[in-house]
């Protein structure tokens, strides 16, 4: 029993267990991601990403702002049922990614816990522009598609750090399964980046380029100099075509002479 439900008749906490209290409190809200109701945002087997209970298609192109105070890490379990029966989570344990990842849990039920990731979206244009949705993710394809958007951000907070949210676009890919077929993977394809206000460091500073400065056209390349002719003898002139030699003039004809007739003598 605890000390509370030991002392029925008490009117006011002990400074010790107020003191217990307080940090108990403030752990638990440190260590515990709340995703505030948001619609979870997820792929379809068939590559469309939808949000919420009824499945809202994603707008083409439309771009969406992640929260890096959002980002967290951790452990989930669901089941894994043959058949048609649909599958549910029994477990989940989340913390912020600025803190160590939680230890993994023991299984639910049989059930194992593997990792997962998460983080909240709001949609930046579009039909759905001003939507916050939460996304979590725990497949092998997912969880190396947030890995490759961790390492830009590590990047980018290193060398940006007033613009440290990436603006994505919602992209996949595809692999072929020797045993499940086609199987499509979420890329979080980064277009932009902002404030954690929403302003977008491509409209504060035109020239950059995926958050960086656009680099300089290449200086053209100066025209060769001509090669000094080497002093001394000048250069030899091509030789002149030989002409053929003229052939000499046919000799003139002599007409042979005619012959004369002798009168004949009668």
């Amino acid at each position: 029993m605890n000390e509370v439900s030991t002392r029925p008749g008490a009117t006011a906490l002990s400074t010790d267990l107020l003191s217990k209290l307080k940090t108990g409190i403030a752990e638990s809200r440190a260590s515990t991601v709340i995703a505030g109701g948001k619609p979870l945002l997820r792929m379809l087997r068939d590559s469309q990403w939808v949000y919420g209970q009824r499945d809202d298609a994603v707008q083409e192109n439309s771009s969406w702002a992640i929260n890096p105070l959002s980002i967290a890490h951790g452990w989930c379990a669901w089941t894994n049922h043959e058949g048609g029966t649909k599958n549910t989570l029994v477990g989940e344990v989340m913390w912020p990614v600025h803190e160590p990842k939680p230890p993994r849990p023991a299984p639910v039920d049989n059930w194992p816990f593997t990792e997962q990731r998460m983080f909240e979206l709001r949609c930046m244009d579009g039909d759905d522009q001003g939507t916050e949705v939460v996304y979590k993710i725990s497949s092998v394809g997912g969880m190396r598609a947030v890995d490759e958007l961790l390492s830009q951000l590590q990047v980018q907070l290193g060398e940006n750090p007033n613009y440290p949210c990436p603006v994505v676009q919602l992209m996949t890919d595809s692999y072929q399964h020797t045993k499940w077929g086609k199987i499509y993977v979420p890329i979080f394809d980064i277009v932009d980046w902002s404030t954690m206000d929403g302003r977008l460091d491509s409209e504060d500073n035109p020239t950059a380029t995926n958050g960086a400065a656009a680099a300089p056209a290449p200086t053209p390349a100066p025209a060769p100099a001509p090669t000094p002719r080497p002093r001394g003898r000048p250069p030899a002139q091509p030789a002149a075509q030989a002409q053929p030699a003229p052939q000499p003039a046919p000799a003139p004809v002599t007409p042979e002479p005619t012959a004369r007739r002798r009168p004949i003598r009668r």
